[in-house]
């Protein structure tokens, strides 16, 4: 029969664990991170933090203020080798790069950080694919309306039900802000939102856009109003657009962004050397 190990630096939560895992008369042991897993071991209890370190193909990583009676039936499911989750709930915390988790029974599953909005659709498909359930809901918090607008809209065709989840004091001061919001925002329940919803930038969101544009190009061009709101949008990324705004048509590949880049620092340096010349 298959037991549990308990893998963790955090005695706190140890002690915990033992509790509850003697509560649940539950078989365990206890190993340190050096410690070669046995052969019998069916599952590994760490904290989210810790998780990495646990070289384990079957581990679960218990968040802060988790479930622990919820955290042991999840442990139990999957020693028994129930292929299919109970309640996956997804929660977002909503941004330029988004942070993202998974979560069941009050364990931690899936953590990610996005490059956009939009990559929530991919990533939720991949993690449909990965923990198979009966239920499934979307939680995104309700700050940064336009991001979080256009996140609800990527994930609108995958027929989930998604709620909006007041966020308010979601994000702390840790190492990854994002992914520790979103857990949170998993865990609280909001009101369901149905149909796409509008996408509206706000001007000062479309000013600081264009001071990205700025900066991006070193001063040479700051994108106009108009593709300012593309990028906010998600229609245009920002390099995209400023190079629509030099005039030079259609966004470039990507292979050619990075040379574009090297021609530009190319010809401030003949421009160098052109003036170098004059003055002698």
């Amino acid at each position: 029969m298959k037991i549990v190990a308990i893998i963790t630096e955090d005695f706190s939560l140890f002690y915990d664990l033992v509790r509850e895992l003697k509560r649940a008369r539950v078989s365990f042991v206890s190993l340190s991170f050096d410690d070669a897993i046995p052969s019998n071991v069916g599952i590994v209890l760490t904290t989210l933090e810790e998780a990495p370190r646990v070289k384990f193909h079957e581990k679960l990583a218990v968040g802060k203020g988790a479930d622990l009676q919820a955290i042991i039936n999840e442990a139990k499911r999957r020693m028994r080798g129930v292929e299919t989750y109970g309640k996956l709930i997804i929660g977002i915390d909503p941004g330029v790069r988004p942070g993202y988790a998974v979560v069941s029974a009050g364990a931690v599953l899936y953590t990610a950080q996005l490059a956009r909005p939009e990559d929530v659709t991919e990533t939720t498909r991949h993690v449909l694919a990965l923990y198979p359930a009966r239920e499934v809901v979307v939680r995104v918090g309700h700050g940064d309306p336009t991001n979080r607008n256009r996140t609800i809209n990527a994930i609108q065709g995958l027929g989930l039900r998604i709620e909006i989840v007041d966020e308010h004091r979601t994000t702390k001061r840790t190492e990854f802000p994002d992914i520790d919001a979103a857990i949170n925002i998993a865990l609280l329940s909001g009101h369901t939102v149905t149909g796409p919803v509008p996408v509206a930038p706000t001007i000062g969101e479309l000013k600081n856009i264009q001071r990205k544009s700025r900066l991006a190009s070193e001063g040479m061009v700051t994108i106009s109003t108009h593709l300012a709101e593309r990028v906010a949008k998600g229609q245009l990324t920002l390099e995209e657009a400023i190079f629509l705004q030099e005039g030079k048509g259609k966004p470039p590949p990507k292979k050619a962004k990075k040379r574009l880049r090297k021609e530009r620092k190319a010809g401030e340096v003949d421009k160098d050397e052109d003036i170098a010349d004059e003055e002698e």
